[in-house]
């Protein structure tokens, strides 16, 4: 189902199961999609759906993708302080965290690549876990690294309260098991998807969710599955 079906459609009492792209689209507000994903998530709480599922993979590439994030930010920040004197706003000097540390990580990164972070031109080829792994090899500030980890953490967690508490879904955690692979593997066969997208549909399906809400296009091929692909990109 493309968006605009998906405005079309009644959910109400359906089980939707999340897929890590529409979470972040969602937290993200400079992303292109953000409305799209706001507007639905209003959608449903407007006709009463069933439930969420999130499942420990979400969780894992959530948390990842965020924590990528903030550094990339921490970046923007540093190199904008170091080569146009910008003034931190009290925000802003929390997300950076320890200025040494973030420095530090500044200095790991080409000038040219910076430039592109500040300008918003995508996409910037770094690496952002080997710098990661540089940093975690001092002493001085590998402790300074636990503000990004924990940023991440807990804006995944503050989103799942704003499920629960905000819009009053009931949320459901799902595991995956031994079940969940054998689908993954089929679906990833017959459909030729990434084992990980594969993974997120099986489990939809394993738990009987009726629909999986994505960006990802590589979902759009898919026919004939009992979980119904919102595809919002």
């Amino acid at each position: 189902m493309s968006y605009d079906e998906c405005l079309e459609r009644n959910f109400r009492q359906a089980s939707i199961y999340l897929d890590a792209c529409f979470i972040l689209a969602f937290l993200d507000e400079e992303h292109p999609r953000c409305n799209d994903v706001s507007n639905l998530v209003m959608q449903w709480y407007d006709m009463g759906i069933d439930k969420i599922g999130l499942s420990n993979h979400i969780y894992s590439e959530v948390v990842f993708n965020l924590f990528k994030n903030r550094i990339i930010r921490v970046l923007e920040l540093s190199h904008l302080m170091a080569t146009r004197r910008k003034v931190l706003s009290d925000e802003e000097a929390l997300e950076i965290g320890d200025i040494s540390t973030a420095n530090y990580l500044r200095g790991l990164v080409s000038k040219d690549k910076l430039e592109r972070i500040v300008n918003k031109k995508k996409p910037y080829h770094i690496d952002v876990m080997e710098i990661i792994k540089i940093v975690k090899v001092s002493n001085k500030h590998r402790v300074n690294l636990s503000i990004y980890y924990d940023s991440a953490i807990n804006a995944y967690e503050s989103f799942v309260r704003d499920l629960q508490e905000s819009f009053n879904f009931e949320t459901d955690f799902l595991n995956s098991d031994f079940i969940s692979q054998i689908g993954a593997s089929r679906l990833s066969t017959n459909f030729l998807l990434d084992i990980y997208d594969a993974l997120h549909l099986a489990i939809a399906e394993q738990h009987g969710y009726s629909y999986l809400a994505t960006l990802d296009s590589d979902f759009t091929y898919l026919t004939g599955n009992k979980t119904v692909i919102l595809k919002i990109g």
